[in-house]
């Protein structure tokens, strides 16, 4: 996994030569220490009858998974700063932004929910597996048509620009002659984005309000 993360430079197959490997051991015990403090948290919150080691696996590995996802997610920010700062060393953080969006993305809209229903049915019904399927086939075609249909409205973006018009145009080191350019006029430059990209504008847009709603309530 390391050969998708890295940058790999000057003939380098995995990159490891511009990689301080101080990131990667951070990375691991960071990832070590979210997963303990997730287990932890799923021990002390969890009801007293799935309290026992096989009960409800499932479940438990979408709880740990998904707080050590969140984790995660946080700790991007700080390693995004201290990899590009002076100067870049070897980490590919568009590529690691975009799989923890993604992976929230898919743990918020597919998994979470096949894992409530499945915890919901287990022992309230004979037929589990259908009543899982019935209810995450109506999940998938709402998020699915969400997800479509505001991509196909919402998945372009703009940059604002200056455009300079001029009608004599000098090379940079000509001597005079011309009329110097001076009128600049306010445009932008639109261009379709990547559906990753939109998933993570998107999820970053609804958490701002649901940290405020949920940060403002303590």
């Amino acid at each position: 996994w390391l050969k998708l993360f890295l940058v790999t430079p000057g003939g380098d197959p995995f990159g490891v030569a511009a990689m301080d490997w101080f990131i990667l051991i951070f990375l691991f015990v960071c990832i070590f220490t979210f997963l303990a403090t997730s287990v932890k948290l799923l021990v002390h919150f969890e009801q007293p009858e799935d309290a026992h080691l096989k009960s409800h696996v499932l479940v438990k590995f979408v709880v740990v998974f998904g707080l050590t996802l969140a984790w995660m997610t946080m700790i991007l920010l700080p390693i995004d700063v201290w990899n590009s700062r002076p100067t870049d060393r070897g980490l590919d953080m568009d590529t690691c932004w975009q799989v923890a969006f993604v992976l929230i993305g898919l743990w918020i809209f597919l998994v979470i929910p096949c894992a409530t229903f499945y915890y919901e049915a287990d022992g309230a019904t004979d037929n589990v597996k259908c009543y899982v399927f019935r209810h995450m086939l109506f999940v998938v075609i709402v998020v699915g048509l969400l997800l479509g249909i505001g991509f196909g409205l919402l998945g372009t973006a703009s940059i604002p620009i200056q455009s300079i018009h001029c009608g004599v145009w000098l090379e940079g080191d000509s001597a005079g002659g011309g009329q110097v350019c001076s009128e600049k006029q306010e445009s932008s430059i639109s261009f379709q984005v990547s559906f990753q990209i939109f998933l993570t504008a998107l999820l970053g847009f609804i958490g701002w309000f649901c940290f405020v709603l949920f940060g403002g309530v303590g």
